[in-house]
């Protein structure tokens, strides 16, 4: 049998924390990570948790024509070997990539990037407590994530501790583009090498990356378009036969969770709290009777439903003109998803919310459920998920300045193949066009950008009524935000709505 092994997520994502506890990011696609417990610490003040990412390997038969895996690669079966690179770029950004300028233009880029080198962790020692991963700002150290093995050699990624630091002594900071200031923000390849007690040695034929982001302050909602998404549709443009045009979508998998989205921005999003709210006239989760009956009747409420959902959706550029028919319902304003006005679907997801419109996919079942545990699923489901996992909690727009990755994301030639970045890509290139340092970002790009982590209004209960309040209320300007970024509070689940919590 032809064997590579490959390291799973393809792409994961490690989150921010100034606390040293931290949970682990999801597994399964819809996972809600660290759910019914708190995001922040104990102590006093407060402290916001790390989001770790795990990474697995698994074998491969490849002597067929499709790669099969075949087994999980824990430390009972080798001596695994990990080897991890982080580096962030973003002070010796040289490309000019609105809004992103180049950065330091007078300063070395190499005493600007903050390399940690190439660190190797046995996976097979129990006792280790992890290593840090440190490189320098001109002559500051700089800690950009810590690696740590699970209990069976899988390796767990920290991010850094979202601290940020800068010469300049302005009042206000820009809010992409700061010179003198680093974060600890960073990106890199993850790679191994397996040893067998044959001596037989193996390199990681597919390498992994990781993206060491903000925090995300509403881990139960997701953007309606995903980083997934995103890398998606390249996966589709790199081969087609991925997604051939007689496929029919299935409703359950393909079009609900898309509505389930821009319904759950409502409690993040003043606009999208009156479009898709309780009580809004877009509330697409009480019309689910009529959205999944698949009845190709023009004159049919449920037909006519769907096509006037899809003539208000933004149309791709790469997507032809729909051709209206004598029966269509007249043309809404295109303001859906409820994102700033330049923010689209990828042509894949509005492909398969016309062939929805049209009433060409499987009605299926209105809801999904996923499974109990990541160990339920078959091999080929677990690597599926994953992969899936990590990038839908990842925003995929608006990318004009981007919280987790950048423009780089939606480029086919970013990949190699499906959700693997290709190794020509250094690291540090996934995170270096986000602004610097991160928060000033993060103040400015409010109004919706990306409220399915960084929320606008939210609910918090007083006095035991729900009250529609600014998120960033206590925040005063972008400096502030450096500071006190771990006062914001936690979007999470409370009954019927999602709330703040843990705020201050």
């Amino acid at each position: 049998m032809a064997k590579e092994y490959w390291i799973h997520p393809a792409i994961g994502i490690a989150r921010l924390g100034n606390s040293n506890k931290w949970f682990l990011g999801p597994e399964i696609p819809g996972e809600t990570p660290n759910a019914g417990k708190t995001y922040k610490d104990q102590e006093s003040p407060a402290r916001v948790k790390k989001q770790g990412q795990r990474f697995r390997i698994y074998e491969y038969d490849t002597s067929g024509p499709v790669p099969k895996p075949v087994r999980e690669i824990k430390k009972t079966d080798a001596r695994i070997t990990w080897h991890v690179h982080l580096v962030n770029k973003k002070a010796a950004l040289r490309e000019q990539l609105p809004p992103a300028a180049p950065r330091n233009p007078d300063l070395d880029p190499d005493s600007l990037t903050i390399d940690a080198g190439k660190v190797d962790l046995a996976g097979n020692m129990q006792k280790i407590k992890g290593t840090n991963l440190v490189g320098n700002f001109l002559d500051t150290p700089v800690q950009i994530g810590r690696i740590i093995p699970d209990q069976d050699g899988r390796l767990i990624v920290l991010a850094g501790n979202g601290h940020s630091e800068g010469s300049s002594t302005n009042s206000s900071l820009n809010f992409a583009n700061n010179d003198g200031w680093f974060d600890d923000t960073a990106d890199g390849i993850i790679s191994a090498t397996v040893q067998f007690r044959n001596w037989e040695s193996h390199k990681t034929a597919k390498n992994a990356r990781v993206i060491c982001a903000p925090p995300d302050f509403a881990p139960a909602i997701q953007s309606p378009i995903t980083m997934y998404d995103l890398a998606l549709q390249a996966a589709i443009e790199l081969d087609p036969a991925l997604w051939p045009d007689e496929q029919v979508p299935v409703f359950a998998t393909d079009v609900l969770p898309v509505l389930q989205r821009l319904h759950d921005l409502c409690w993040v999003d003043e606009d999208a709290w009156k479009a898709h709210g309780p009580d809004g006239n877009d509330n697409f989760l009480q019309q689910l009777h009529l959205l999944s009956d698949n009845t190709t009747d023009p004159s049919s409420p449920a037909f006519q439903l769907r096509r006037s959902i899809f003539f208000r959706l933004r149309r791709p550029s790469a997507c032809p003109i729909e051709e209206r028919r004598p029966d269509d319902p007249p043309a809404g304003r295109k303001n859906i998803p409820q994102l700033p006005d330049e923010v689209t679907l990828t042509p894949h997801q509005y492909g398969i919310f016309r062939k929805w419109s049209l009433g060409e996919f499987s009605n299926g079942h209105t809801t999904s459920s996923a499974p109990s545990s990541f160990a339920d699923l078959p091999l080929a489901a677990q690597v599926v998920a994953l992969d899936r996992a990590s990038l839908d909690t990842a925003t995929g727009a608006s990318l004009a300045l981007g919280s987790e990755s950048w423009g780089i994301m939606a480029k086919t030639k970013t990949y190699a193949g499906p959700f693997r970045v290709t190794d020509e890509i250094p690291p540090g290139s996934l995170t270096m066009g986000n602004a610097l340092p991160w928060q000033t970002g993060f103040y400015a790009c409010g109004a919706g950008w990306w409220p399915s982590h960084r929320p606008g209004r939210v609910l918090r209960r007083e006095a035991g009524k729900l009250v529609s309040t600014n998120w960033v209320r206590d925040i005063d300007d972008s400096r502030d935000m450096v500071q006190n970024w771990a006062t914001l509070g936690f979007i999470v689940p409370d009954g019927q709505e999602q709330i703040e919590t843990e705020q201050g």
